[in-house]
């Protein structure tokens, strides 16, 4: 009996390079489904780990569902809008009250800075005044007696001593720039909200290329740019993909792992193992030299240039398995020769499919068993029932263009709102909807997609990815 390395090599490498392969989720996240989307260099924490987003740039959730950002001398602020390729923050005062807060605001200590600053002089008057000049004032300021106001002139602040009284002149951070009033008092340094920039970490040119900003390494500050991954926030696919492989591999991996230390520790398999060890010694080491192609050899396997149908012969699918992109009406594809697998590894397929079957039908017969007496018969009497229904997919055939284009399209504003159900996420290619694109409705279900994603899937599906609705 001849022993093999196969189990301990699926033991110590294979498992570890599944899990390297699948690190912990940085991506998007939010406190709720309408809420901020919270990326690299912000990371919202508990959800997500530090390593995650940038030093001081730390989000949390409120009770009440929404993001907050902490600056060190000036409180809390809740966030209404994160815009990544300006690396603009845009803050909003939790008790309305922003004029307050920016009697005394003070950046330091934070990776942000005011976007604009205008100076601005505040003034508390008698209320008696403010009633009689018809002034604005700032309400959650006053109290009984006396109104604050505030004005980017000076001189109109002078004007009103000695009735009324300088409390302080500052430069407020401000969302645009102010014109200086010569005419009259405005609240517009309390209604507006607060924008902040950020100039580092630089992660503006990732996001404008569609890439994703993150650090070179974990010892390191530095950012680059990855690829971005197209995943929602829950990664259920990932998920479902571990809990197969876990379901597949576990059980093989055990029973390779029992066989090999029972061979390990068999007296014959020792002796055996020396004496191949030294025949091993004994032969010369067989060098294997791999080379490639030259262009002529390329050049004599078969070319082919798709027509509109985009057919392959064979076993051949609609994605390149290199590029992993679709394939297009007259590009030209190259077929190789004589590719065929091994009976080794055929084998060994078949082997491993074989055993992962028996594997996921024995534990499908448990986990019926074992919650068939818990469910009673009215469980399983709807189960029965739902199990004769038919399951009608329709939309097997394909739409024309013309077709497609009377569906609804709809141009996404600022807001990026979609009606009913939709959510912020095309689900075909699993990517956040932004401003200026363009979404395509499904007739009867209203579903909505972008309009390069629906009209490839309608043209060889012609029905709705989600629910499977068709016109026809």
């Amino acid at each position: 009996m001849t022993f093999s390395n196969q189990p301990f090599f699926f033991i110590f490498f294979l498992l570890p390079l599944l899990r390297a392969s699948h690190p912990k989720d940085c991506s998007s996240s939010s406190c709720g489904l309408q809420d901020v989307h919270v990326r690299f260099p912000f990371w919202l924490e508990p959800n997500q780990p530090d390593f995650c987003g940038h030093p001081g740039f730390d989000l949390h959730c409120t009770i009440s569902q929404n993001t907050a950002l902490n600056l060190p001398k000036s409180g809390t602020f809740l966030v209404r809008e994160i815009d990544y390729r300006s690396q603009h923050i845009r803050l909003y005062d939790p008790e309305a009250c922003l004029a307050r807060k920016l009697l005394t605001f003070d950046v330091s200590g934070s990776p942000f800075s005011a976007l604009y600053l205008a100076k601005y002089t505040f003034l508390t008057c008698p209320n008696e005044v403010v009633k009689s000049s018809g002034f604005d004032s700032i309400p959650c300021l006053g109290n009984s007696t006396s109104s604050f106001l505030a004005t980017t002139s000076l001189d109109i602040a002078k004007s009103m001593l000695p009735s009324c009284q300088i409390v302080k002149t500052l430069d407020v951070p401000v969302s645009r720039p102010v014109v200086t009033e010569k005419s009259r008092f405005s609240t517009y340094v309390n209604n507006q909200d607060l924008w902040l920039k950020w100039d580092s970490p630089s992660c503006s040119n990732c996001e404008r290329n569609h890439l994703r900003c993150g650090f070179i390494s974990n010892a390191s500050l530095q950012v680059k740019c990855f690829p971005f991954e197209k995943s929602g926030h829950n990664n259920t696919g990932v998920q479902v993909f571990k809990i197969i492989s876990l379901a597949i591999f576990g059980p093989v991996i055990i029973f390779a792992t029992c066989i090999a230390i029972g061979v390990c520790t068999s007296d014959r398999f020792t002796s055996r193992r020396r004496r191949n060890v030294a025949i091993a010694a004994a032969q010369p080491n067989e060098v294997i030299v791999t080379a490639g192609l030259d262009e002529s050899t390329i050049e004599s396997y078969k070319k082919v240039e798709l027509g509109e149908s985009r057919r392959l012969p064979g076993v051949n699918d609609i994605v390149c398995p290199i590029c992993l992109s679709v394939y297009a009406s007259k590009e030209t594809v190259r077929c190789i020769p004589e590719c065929h697998l091994s009976s080794g590894v055929l084998a060994v397929i078949i082997s491993f499919s074989i055993i992962g079957a028996v594997t996921l039908l024995g534990a499908c017969i448990a986990i019926r068993v074992y919650n068939s007496p818990r469910r009673g018969h009215s469980a399983i009497a709807a189960a029965a029932t739902v199990r004769q229904q038919p399951r009608d997919y329709g939309g097997g055939e394909g739409l024309d263009q013309s077709t497609i284009e009377t569906y609804k399209k709809v141009e996404l504003g600022e807001s990026r709102r979609l009606p009913g159900t939709n959510g912020i996420i095309c689900p075909i290619c699993l990517s956040e909807y932004a401003s200026k694109e363009t979404i395509r409705f499904m007739p009867e279900c209203d579903h909505c997609f972008h309009v390069e994603c629906i009209d490839v899937w309608l043209k060889i599906h012609g029905s709705c990815p989600l629910c499977r609705n068709s016109r026809k």
